[in-house]
C-alpha cells in the first residue's frame, strides 16, 4: 500500500476567501492527514468525521442524501457525496468531490483526485509518481 501526506480543504471556504467573505487564511476548514493511494477507489473517500471537521455540506440526488455505491469491498452501500474538496499533494492541487463513508478513519486518494494531479501509483517502490513520466518521483514543493 502507498500511503502520502495530503492537506484537505472545504473549497467553499477557499472560494470565500478569494471572495473576500472570509478574511483570515486560518480559517479555511481544512485537515492534514495520511491517505492511502488506491486505484480502485474512484474518488476521495473519507468518513463521517472527516466530512464534519472539514464542514462539508452533502449533495443531495436522486435518491435523497444517499446514493448506492459499490465499495472497494465489493459491497453495496449508501453513501453520501459532498461538495467539492481540495486535495494538495506534493505540490499538486486538484479539486473533487467525496465520497463519504460513515465509518471509515482513513482517507483514501482514488483514481481520479490522483490522475487530476498527474500521479500514479508506483507498487513497487511503494510511492506516488508523475503519471506522464513515472520515473521522476514527484517532489514536495520548496518550503
Amino acid at each position: 500500500m502507498v500511503y502520502e501526506e495530503i492537506t484537505l480543504k472545504n473549497a467553499g471556504d477557499v472560494m470565500d476567501m478569494r471572495r473576500g467573505i472570509i478574511g483570515d487564511e486560518r480559517k479555511i476548514r481544512q485537515a492534514y492527514v495520511r491517505a492511502r493511494a488506491d486505484v480502485k477507489a474512484g474518488t476521495l473517500v473519507i468518513g463521517e468525521t472527516m466530512r464534519r471537521n472539514l464542514g462539508l455540506e452533502v449533495l443531495l440526488g436522486i435518491h435523497g442524501d444517499k446514493q448506492p455505491l459499490v465499495l472497494i469491498n465489493e459491497t453495496l452501500q449508501s453513501c453520501k457525496f459532498t461538495e467539492p474538496v481540495e486535495i494538495h499533494c506534493l505540490g499538486r492541487l486538484t479539486v473533487a468531490q467525496a465520497v463519504v463513508v460513515p465509518e471509515l478513519e482513513e482517507v483514501i486518494l482514488g483514481v481520479l483526485p490522483l490522475l487530476g494531479m498527474d500521479l500514479a501509483v508506483d507498487e513497487e517502490a511503494q510511492r506516488l509518481v508523475g503519471a506522464v513520466n513515472p520515473k521522476s518521483r514527484a517532489k514536495k514543493p520548496p518550503a
